[in-house]
């Protein structure tokens, strides 16, 4: 399923959502992913004084499919530096992509084969503030990147 997120009308928030229509069925089913917790950062300046207003539509993959569940919080806090890449290694045929930052993040990690269709290609949780994600290289070249 999928979801856009809006902060005093700016777009803050993409996932498995390819076009701006609303009709636009998402791009794929999270039913893996049903108690998965997405923590968005948010640059300061989308903040205004006075109110402030959160949109978000939330767009079905299949409109038979199991119940939706979908939760949304606005939380201001001190952000720790983003997460990064630390290290590459391509050893047999399998990429091994190690991330840093701070504990218990989620970070989404995206695969492009040509830097423009990029697509998710999955999920870290860091824990004591790293992790490594693997990845079968199906072609000679191979992008990743971590949305912001």
């Amino acid at each position: 399923d999928g979801i856009a997120v809006y902060l005093n009308g700016r777009e803050i928030l993409r996932h498995n959502l390819a076009g701006a229509a609303y009709e636009t069925y998402a791009t794929e089913s999270n039913t893996n992913a049903t108690l998965c917790w997405f923590s968005v950062p948010v640059e300061p300046s989308a903040l205004r004084n006075g109110t402030n207003y959160i949109a978000a539509e939330v767009h079905r993959a299949d409109p038979e499919g199991p119940s939706l569940i979908f939760d949304l919080q606005l939380i201001e806090a001190k952000v720790d530096a983003p997460p990064r890449f630390t290290s590459f290694k391509n050893t047999n045929g399998v990429f091994a992509v190690s991330v840093r930052g701070p504990n218990g993040l989620l970070v989404r990690i995206e695969d492009s084969d040509n830097f423009s269709d990029w697509q998710t290609n999955g999920f870290l949780v860091l824990t004591n503030g790293a992790a490594t994600f693997t990845d079968r290289a199906t072609n000679p070249a191979r992008f990743y990147r971590i949305p912001q």
